[in-house]
């Protein structure tokens, strides 16, 4: 009896070695992707491999390190049956990433900071590749674009802290990828005993509350609650017209147009200017400011066009410009004759 027990005590370590082995060795190798049978294995395995640092600094990196395999496992499957699932697989890694965040030390913030925003700026690069997940699996796409966008955004300024960064994980707790709870069913506007306002719910980014069908809230937007903009509690009858709240950002003067025509929600030094498609052919009107002294007085598209100020090409005829010594006297030389450059120089 007792021979069998330290048999069956020997094969259960030497079982549970060869475990921990291969889960060691498969959380390295990664062979399997999203989609696969064994992939669900995989990731426990890898889960549990980064669970084992010794800080939360170096839990984060290894989170981080995950995110940027699963965002390069969806750059593998682009165009895949495994499309959708490797794109579900980001958005999952991505929460934990920012949970791991959240736990770590500020004085760590540079560098993970620095190591989430490399990966989530290859994934923004990726997310416009992909063939069917769009379509496909829409919710979960649109989740993942609008937080990419809007983390981002956040670590484009130095003072975002790592709570901060990691607020956007718990708040896309109630997961973007199965539909959100009914807040209307029992238990489901309470926290703590206390109603929740339904019209004050911060929606987590890409959730059906957050994507607004006639402006979806991206980029800089995305970062608001809600509160930002109903401000009385009345959601019905609020502006959709950018200028309803940005008009006292304009410098004076300003191009009189929608702020959209120009500016992206990023920030609003993105600024992508279509002259044609704004309908602006009075360029004097805005650029007056910009010629220097003793400039042709007519308007800037004679000689400029819309992609740059140089080179300028000058048509003469076009400009009705026939009173040449009104530009050139400060050409000519001493003692030249004082009439028409045009007696004797062609344009």
């Amino acid at each position: 009896m007792r021979k069998f027990f330290i048999l069956s005590t020997l094969f259960l370590v030497v079982l549970a070695g060869l475990g921990i082995g291969g889960g060691a060795a498969l959380a390295s190798a990664a062979p399997y992707h999203a989609g696969q049978m064994l992939y669900p294995l995989q990731r426990f395995a890898e889960q549990r491999r980064a669970a084992l640092a010794p800080d939360a600094t170096s839990r984060a990196q290894n989170q981080i390190a995950l995110l940027d395999r699963r965002v390069m496992d969806l750059a593998l499957s682009v165009g895949s049956p495994y499309e959708s699932a490797a794109l579900e697989e980001v958005y999952r890694q991505l929460q934990t990433t920012l949970d791991a965040m959240a736990r770590a030390p500020e004085r760590d913030a540079a560098i993970l900071k620095s190591a989430l925003q490399h990966s989530l700026t290859t994934l923004q690069q990726e997310l416009p590749l992909l063939l069917l997940a769009p379509a496909g699996n829409g919710p979960a796409y649109q989740a993942l674009y609008n937080e990419t966008l809007t983390l981002l955004n956040m670590l484009s300024d130095s003072g975002t802290s790592l709570s901060a960064l990691g607020a956007m994980s718990e708040s896309a707790r109630v997961d973007a990828l199965t539909g959100l709870a009914d807040i209307n069913a029992p238990g489901g506007g309470m926290q703590n005993g206390t109603p929740v306002d339904p019209q004050m719910v911060i929606f987590p980014p890409g959730s059906a509350g957050a994507q607004h069908a006639f402006y979806p809230l991206i980029g800089a937007h995305s970062t608001l609650e809600c509160a930002a903009c109903h401000s009385s509690g009345q959601y019905a009858g609020t502006p959709t017209a950018c200028s309803a709240c940005h008009q006292q950002d304009a410098p004076v003067p300003h191009f009189p147009a929608d702020c959209a025509a120009c500016h992206a929600p990023t920030s609003w030094q993105d600024i992508h200017f279509d002259h044609k498609a704004a309908g602006a052919t009075d360029c004097a009107s805005c650029h007056n400011q910009d010629k220097p002294a003793d400039h042709f007085s007519g308007q800037c598209s004679a000689c400029h066009s819309t992609n740059a100020w140089k080179p300028a090409t000058f048509n003469h005829q076009a400009a009705g410009a026939t009173d040449c010594v009104s530009c050139h006297t400060k050409n000519k030389p001493a003692n030249h004759f004082s009439g028409q450059c045009s007696l004797c120089h062609s344009t």
